[in-house]
């Protein structure tokens, strides 16, 4: 009979062993599915962030381009300047009118490139609201298994 009674309580402290490390174990697995899900989040917003400044990088190289391109032909308009000043018969009037004409076409292409703006941030934020949703599905599904 001790000997039963015995092997009962070695079977019990065996059973109460193994689910204290079944407890301990879920914990642990519940602990690392929303520390994962923290981190994808994390993620989602890194990548949406990139999305956009590359937006926004592609945007600014685009404008540093078209100025460098605007400042040499300015160069090229003050180097010739002195000549058109100095030859007789130049009417100053016309040259000063060429001048705001120019400055009003580039004030023009400046106002045409803000909606090509707000389109690439627009398509950036797009993406950053798609790839947080397909985590949150994903996220989602991993705690229903």
């Amino acid at each position: 009979m001790q000997q039963l009674q015995g092997e009962l309580a070695d079977a019990f402290r065996k059973q109460w062993i193994a689910e204290t490390s079944l407890k301990a174990s879920t914990h642990q697995c519940n602990y690392l599915k929303k520390e994962n899900s923290h981190l994808q989040e994390d993620l989602d917003k890194a990548r949406a962030k990139v999305c956009e400044l590359s937006a926004q990088l592609e945007l600014e190289s685009q404008n540093s381009l078209e100025l460098r391109v605007g400042n040499q032909e300015l160069r090229g308009l003050v180097a010739l300047l002195p000549l058109h000043l100095a030859a007789p018969g130049v009417d100053h009037t016309t040259t000063a009118l060429y001048g705001k004409q120019r400055e009003q076409r580039a004030q023009e292409e400046t106002r045409e490139k803000q909606p090509l703006s707000l389109l690439l941030q627009t398509q950036a934020a797009a993406q950053a609201r798609t790839g947080e949703s397909n985590t949150t599905d994903a996220s989602w599904r991993k705690q229903l298994e």
